[in-house]
């Protein structure tokens, strides 16, 4: 009897996951572009609350790079683009700010940052001076994998409100 109840309980939650990732546009990889007002783009970003009284994510030093099939480590920076936009490789939202640490740096270290170490470096606590997501769909190409050359000609074309919603 108990796994008759127990199962109308999952299905509910299972679709109520479902529904909500695909509202939060979590299962449909999106691309990011921006532009900051300085020169971030080897400074770590934390996330803020909409307060920007506490910090609410932020990454470990193993989350800002990853190792390619040659064993290279490769950082997690920022694309450069045209026209000083880049693209985010890893997961800029508008509630970002930058932190006085390169990649470099934190990722060498053994564990991160507290709290208060976070929002005492913080080198600008509202920095995008445009902010811009692009589902795949929404772009040109075929496939779910968009160049950056095809971003760059999206740019030089002045067509990013074409194929990418500005959100700050």
């Amino acid at each position: 009897m108990k796994r008759i109840a127990i199962f109308p309980i999952i299905i509910f939650f299972t679709i109520s996951f479902f529904t909500s990732c695909i509202k939060n546009e979590a299962i449909a990889p999106g691309y990011v572009i921006y532009k900051t007002k300085g020169n971030y783009n080897d400074l770590i970003f934390i996330r803020l609350s909409k307060d920007k009284k506490m910090v609410v994510q932020y990454p470990g030093p193993s989350d800002v790079y990853y190792i390619n099939k040659n064993e290279d480590t490769i950082l997690r920076t920022p694309t450069i683009l045209h026209k000083d936009y880049l693209l985010d490789n890893k997961g800029i939202n508008t509630n970002a700010v930058f932190i006085d640490i390169s990649y470099a740096e934190f990722s060498k270290r053994e564990s991160s940052l507290s709290q208060e170490e976070m929002m005492n470096m913080i080198v600008d606590d509202d920095p995008f001076t445009e902010y811009w997501y692009g589902k795949t769909g929404n772009l040109r190409s075929k496939d779910f994998e968009v160049s950056i050359e095809e971003i760059n000609e999206i740019i030089d074309n002045n067509e990013i409100d074409k194929y990418f919603e500005r959100r700050k």
